[in-house]
């Protein structure tokens, strides 16, 4: 069971690398850390494999000793630092307070009984499974970053609403114009097919990448169908980015926090039907007007109101 879980986890946190290097950054902030922050991806990718190779581990019978001693040191750390993370911001840490307490009961447990749990093949055949195991897995974490994640359990996934996410707390999406206007309604309520570049912020986004979606946006103006960017920085930063990057389309404002939860690439474009997710793409896999047009079946629903 503690195997599995580890396993599991790791999947999960390689599925979302971003993700999970997010919220590593909330916590290095939490904790005065910075200096740890432009390293959060990297961590979060050691962190997945380390987790899945020692649950691997474990389900092997491979150095069981070591591998139960490492699992307990960990998880008691990470109980002691979600302790410490209550009592700093007064956040409910209770369920995975539990969770990390069982597990550390379970990890000791195994620890003292640790010369009862037998390996499952010989030493090279252990080797050869664990080694393979790790090379396969490693795959994930890569993926997810360089393209998103193979599957998206977040509130903005493709199929969903984006009205749905409206007073959900940190998820609420809002968006405004470069005046201040709330353009919300206006965008949510267009009826057919708009497109959303996401820049989660101008200063650390690839912007040759935002430069290479100016033709495509170009490409999907001229079919009469709105293109937006959409990003977090206030409106003078967004002016001399569109003019840097020479974005001709309109920009919009939005909260960070929602802008990271939207799309797992910096910047990223997500496709609406109406305010219905149809499909996101990462900077490195820009799709062409032909691909979307016979796949999709893009269509206009006249010009849109933002300027």
């Amino acid at each position: 069971m503690v195997g599995s879980y580890l396993i599991i986890i790791g999947l999960v946190n390689a599925n979302d690398l971003v993700g999970y290097a997010f919220r590593l950054e909330g916590y290095f902030v939490k904790l005065d850390l910075d200096i740890l922050v432009s390293t959060s991806v990297l961590q979060a990718g050691i962190f997945s494999l380390v987790t899945m190779g020692l649950g691997a581990m474990l389900l092997l019978g491979q150095k069981v000793r070591l591998t139960l001693l490492l699992i307990s040191l960990f998880d008691l750390f990470h109980l002691i630092f979600i302790i410490f993370l209550s009592n700093q911001n007064g956040e409910n840490i209770w369920d995975n307070f539990f969770v990390q307490l069982i597990l550390l009961i379970l990890s000791l447990y195994q620890l003292m009984n640790w010369n009862k749990i037998k390996p499952l093949f010989s030493p090279i055949k252990q080797k050869v499974i664990l080694t393979t195991f790790v090379l396969i897995v490693a795959v994930i974490p890569i993926y997810s970053y360089s393209f998103l994640p193979i599957i998206d359990f977040g509130n903005y996934r493709v199929g969903m609403d984006i009205k749905d996410t409206i007073g959900m707390q940190n998820r609420n999406f809002n968006c405004f114009d470069m005046d201040g206007n709330n353009s919300t309604k206006e965008v949510l309520d267009y009826r057919e097919n708009q497109f959303f570049l996401v820049v989660e912020d101008i200063k650390t986004c690839n912007s040759n990448a935002v430069s290479n979606f100016n033709q495509l946006a170009s490409e999907v103006e001229k079919l009469g169908i709105p293109f937006y960017g959409i990003a977090s920085n206030n409106s003078s930063e967004i002016e001399d980015f569109r003019h840097e990057v020479q974005a001709a389309y309109p920009f919009l404002r939005a909260d960070r926090d929602v802008l990271k939860s939207m799309i797992r690439s910096n910047p990223g474009l997500i496709l609406l039907d109406g305010s219905t997710i149809v499909a996101k793409w990462h900077f490195n896999s820009i799709p062409k007007i032909n691909a979307l047009q016979s796949e999709f079946k893009i269509r206009s629903g006249g010009p849109s109101i933002i300027q």
